[in-house]
């Protein structure tokens, strides 16, 4: 009898010193045939691809690299195209840092067969033996009260009544389960081709719930024995605020996708109220944070120096760190995070200051740069800056508070970037930052795209056709310098500006400045990009953004609305599109807002931040307070009025 088939799909991200040793426990699995195993890299820095390819010998493993830190789901999206050709019978889900014993995929496969069961899991341990909790009930709102009141820990031993699993009795016996972690998981080949891709729209964590019930809408259950076991080492991973942050807003958003908004509502009330309770009593019963795929690992920033430099006082030695430090961190592509931006804003006229930290051994550990308005810092580039943060070492740790030093009194950001957990304690709300991942051009973004994207992309291209009709030949220029339709692009933003009752970002004259000067920034790694499309000798729609390295930031986009039923701002889009992989960018980032078309474009988002740092007590709380009552006033059924009389003050 032929043995069952188990194709393989990791991902790694640094992931060199686990690697090995997972590879290694698959060589001896019994009663089952290894047809492939695709390692699938997030751009790792150390030597995970290297470690990777020298198991070809001994197992039939492919290397696939995304060349950037794309995602858990992401990343087994691609291993799956990497398996198109291969047979298989089941797929076999693993993280870098579990092991197995020869016979856990046997056993997995065997307990796979029985009728309605699309998915099986093992037992968890942790390395020295003891139980690692990983199954779960179905989320719900009265769970999620439980857990706030008396514990995860507590309310999963009671009864149904937590989400989470403790009661070690649950795991001696075998038994069906809504979900559970995704660092091991089998899932049956049907399965794999009927529900297609995993959602990239879930960042780091709630990728495998998602997967999961949406399997479970289709009927197939997930089934865990105790006779299939595994070693977790991530799971022993301690708390992380910034990971804990992305725990909580994704579970909130799988929540109300699947539930829709009032219970969702409800829900995000009584998460909230959890992460109070957990914040009065110092961080404990944090169950999950850090047993998935990404351990964190944090460094003490204890006994290190702060001095505030003139950037035009910076030197080579403070460059070197500053480009070698983005270069090591995957989060730090954007070009915002460029030291040519940071250059521009201080050219354009607005004085900027490098915060820059040092180690006891004197080596530079992390550079911010900031803007000073009397005792207030804000991130180089506000308000115009659609990623903001420190430039510092994956997992580092960040003394936040050493920046309120020589009069600075107060940190203010609009779209931190989860770089450093310090900052978690100051945000007061996250919001999502869309993104499109223009990997492969047109072909690869309608294969990730939503079929909102899909639909629209295809109405841009008849619309182009229609321009060409009806007003004349359709020409795209990706990118040009031309000071003539810069200014064009400013006039429509303005004019903008004004129609909707927006603040105007060109109202102060620096700002136009810092785009003519990034216009003329033709460096290799960092430009200014201003793109048009014409039809005939109108102007249909022109961006200028910023480029770094594969990424693209769309920051200033118009249109001329006389066009504006051919919505030429898509026409724009899909040419951009069509055009990535000559320019050589894979991913085009559009910035925070729920903006329709970014909802329609996007094939994934990241979160930023809003908060405020300071000493003052106060301060912080007539900041929230004041935030708390605007949220209410949008909300309420005057929000609409509210904010006609908002816009016709702005326009005055």
């Amino acid at each position: 009898m032929n043995q069952p088939r188990i194709a393989v799909v990791i991902v790694t991200y640094n992931s060199a010193d686990v690697i090995g040793g997972a590879l290694r426990s698959l060589v001896p699995s019994e009663g089952v045939e290894i047809s492939a195993v695709v390692v699938v890299d997030n751009n790792s820095r150390d030597d995970s691809v290297a470690l990777t390819k020298a198991t070809a010998d001994v197992l039939p493993v492919q290397s696939v690299q995304t060349g950037r830190n794309a995602g858990y789901a992401a990343a087994i999206n691609a291993g799956l195209v990497a398996l198109r050709e291969v047979p298989y019978d089941a797929l076999w889900v693993m993280n870098p840092d579990v092991r197995m014993r020869p016979d856990t995929l046997a056993v997995l496969y065997k307990e796979l067969q029985a009728p309605g069961r699309g998915m099986t899991v093992p037992k968890m341990l942790n390395p020295d033996g003891s139980l690692q909790p990983s199954l779960r009930r179905m989320p719900t709102v009265g769970r999620a009260i439980a857990e706030a009141v008396i514990g995860g820990r507590r309310a999963g031993r009671i009864g149904s009544l937590g989400e989470l699993i403790t009661d070690p009795a649950d795991y001696e016996r075998a038994g069906e389960w809504a979900w559970a972690t995704g660092a091991a998981l089998l899932i049956a080949a049907d399965v794999v081709r009927a529900l297609g891709d995993w959602d990239e729209s879930f960042v780091l964590y709630s990728e495998e719930t998602e997967y999961i019930l949406r399997a479970r809408d289709h009927g197939w259950r997930l089934w865990y024995t105790p006779d299939a076991v595994v070693e977790h080492i991530g799971g022993e991973s301690g708390f992380n605020p910034t990971l804990a942050a992305l725990v909580t807003l994704n579970k909130v958003k799988l929540f109300r996708r699947r539930r829709g908004a009032v219970a969702g509502a409800a829900y995000y009330s009584a998460v909230l109220l959890g992460e109070s309770v957990r914040a009065v009593g110092g961080q404990a019963d944090r169950e999950g944070v850090g047993g998935g795929a990404h351990a964190p690992v944090e460094a003490a920033a204890a006994g290190r120096l702060m001095e505030a430099v003139p950037f035009d006082r910076l030197g080579p030695e403070h460059l070197d760190a500053w480009h070698a430090l983005r270069n090591a961190n995957p989060l730090l592509d954007s070009p915002y995070f460029h030291p040519e931006f940071a250059a521009a804003v201080h050219t354009s006229g607005r004085a900027v200051q490098v915060y820059c930290e040092r180690s006891a051994t004197g080596a530079i550990a992390s550079l911010f740069p900031v803007v000073r308005e009397g005792s207030l810092l804000r991130p180089v580039g506000w308000p115009g800056a659609d990623f903001q943060g420190p430039i510092l070492a994956p997992g580092a740790a960040y003394p936040v508070t050493k920046l309120l030093t020589g009069g600075a009194t107060a940190l203010e950001f609009d779209h931190l970037l989860p770089l450093a957990g310090e900052f978690e304690e100051w945000t007061a709300t996250t919001r999502e930052s869309p993104f499109v991942d223009t990997t492969g051009g047109m072909d690869g973004y309608l294969a990730r795209a939503s079929k909102s994207g899909r639909d629209n992309m295809g109405q841009a291209r008849r619309r182009t056709a229609k321009a060409e009709r009806e007003i004349g030949p359709v020409k795209f220029e990706a990118d040009v310098v031309d000071e003539a339709a810069l200014a064009e692009v400013i006039r429509l933003k303005r004019a903008q500006y004004a129609a909707t009752g927006a603040r105007d970002y060109f109202a102060e004259p620096d700002r136009e400045r810092l785009l003519r000067a990034l216009l003329h920034t033709r460096g290799t790694d960092f430009a200014g990009i201003l793109s048009t499309v014409y039809a005939g000798d109108r102007l249909l729609a022109a961006h200028f953004g910023i480029r770094s390295g594969s990424v693209l930031h769309w920051w200033f986009p118009v249109y001329d609305p006389a066009h504006s039923a051919l919505a030429p701002g898509w026409i724009l889009l899909r040419e951009l599109v069509m055009a990535a992989p000559q320019l050589g960018f894979t991913r085009i980032d559009l910035g925070r807002g729920d903006d329709e078309y970014k909802r329609r474009a996007k094939t994934g988002e990241t979160f930023v931040g809003q908060g405020l740092v300071t000493r003052s007590n106060t301060r912080l709380a007539v900041r929230r307070a004041r935030e708390q009552l605007v949220a209410a006033a949008k909300a309420s059924p005057l929000g609409p009025h509210l904010r006609k009389v908002v816009r016709r003050l702005r326009s005055r």
